[in-house]
């Protein structure tokens, strides 16, 4: 005898879609408010990948990965031919052709309303591994009135031998709708972004690997409002890390940085600098993320290189320079909290990266 979907307990039902290939699930969707609807509930806790081809191709992929949020992530890529975005056969993928059908419509803004509609509890982010001016502004006009972006990241094609000059100064004007903002765009040493002319970023996090356009001065002036900052590939001196600890300390709502300090060292300069701080206490061993979008290590720090200290808040953070890095973080584990736990490899690298300080490198001379 044949149960009717709709029968079932709704806990059954999203039990029953859940399972289902995508094209299925789709297909049902299309039936009826009420199957519509179970599709949603279904799906509330799933994540997907949708690529979308600059040239118009979508791919919805189900992925199994589990986060708190689900989260739809559009991928753009520029595809050499319209064969290779079905180049991994997936039973719980749903090529353009199948999209187009059920939705009824072609347009790149239709079918992604409909699947906004259908997803609606999802995060949307955007991976754009294109650097082309065009691309970056069709994308937004697309994806921007339809829902808000969690994420936008922006890829150089590996083969990629130009510099991004104009891209980048239209990143920085568009993308602040999102509130993660990461990319490796690179600029030329003529590119310049006014820091007194523009108003301070916000993101929730903001990378930007490889940024040489960002000096001290950026990130005193536009940075200090954002919650996550990571600066890979970009060396400062430890006199302007100090004065970015020293404006972070008076006020700021950065949570988690990094920097990268260049050869030329003053380690006495942040020690003494960061041993004024409310509550400064040294720390020998943490629990600490040092690298954005990885894991925590387990670091053994030489002494002097790490300190807890209290913000004026009461809100307490680690502030460390390890080698060639340089940050600070309130999510961390001390004492009792990672007792047990061995140090990660990684920190014997760390260490092992020499402090170079300007008296050496007068005695060389």
């Amino acid at each position: 005898m044949t149960i009717g979907l709709l029968h079932f307990p709704i806990l059954v039902q999203e039990a029953i879609v859940q399972n289902m290939r995508l094209l299925k699930a789709f297909t049902l969707s299309t039936l009826s408010k009420k199957t519509f609807r179970t599709v949603i509930l279904s799906f509330r806790r799933q994540n997907f990948d949708l690529m979308y081809n600059v040239k118009g191709l979508f791919r919805l992929e189900k992925v199994p990965y589990q986060n708190e949020d689900s989260e739809l992530k559009i991928e753009l890529v520029e595809y050499q031919k319209r064969e290779d975005i079905y180049k991994r056969p997936d039973p719980n993928a749903l090529p353009v052709q199948v999209l187009e059908k059920l939705v009824g419509v072609s347009s790149p803004k239709e079918i992604t309303e409909f699947i906004v509609r259908l997803l609606r509890n999802v995060r949307l982010i955007l991976v754009i591994k294109s650097t082309s001016v065009e691309t970056f502004r069709n994308v937004l006009e697309i994806f921007k009135p339809i829902k808000e972006i969690d994420e936008i990241e922006i890829l150089r094609p590996i083969d990629s031998k130009h510099d991004d000059d104009e891209l980048t100064r239209l990143v920085l004007e568009e993308a602040r709708c999102a509130k993660v903002l990461r990319t490796d765009l690179k600029t030329t040493s003529n590119f310049s972004y006014d820091y007194t002319k523009n108003e301070p970023f916000s993101f929730d996090v903001i990378s930007w690997f490889a940024g040489r356009w960002i000096t001290k001065n950026h990130i005193l002036n536009l940075f200090m409002n954002c919650k996550a900052v990571s600066l890979p590939e970009i060396d400062y001196e430890d006199a302007e890390i100090a004065e970015i600890l020293q404006k972070w300390k008076e006020g700021s709502k950065i949570e988690w940085f990094r920097i990268n300090r260049c050869k030329l060292r003053k380690p006495d300069l942040l020690t003494n600098l960061v041993k004024r701080f409310p509550g400064a206490t040294p720390i020998r061993k943490a629990q600490v993320n040092i690298y954005d979008q990885r894991d925590p290590l387990v670091i053994d720090f030489r002494d002097d290189t790490c300190f807890m200290v209290q913000r004026h808040d009461g809100t307490k953070f680690l502030v460390y320079f390890i080698g060639s890095l340089a940050g600070f973080t309130k999510d961390f584990k001390i004492g009792e909290d990672i007792d047990g736990m061995e140090t990660d490899p990684e920190s014997d690298y760390l260490n092992e990266d020499a402090d170079y300080d300007e008296s050496e490198d007068e005695e060389d001379d």
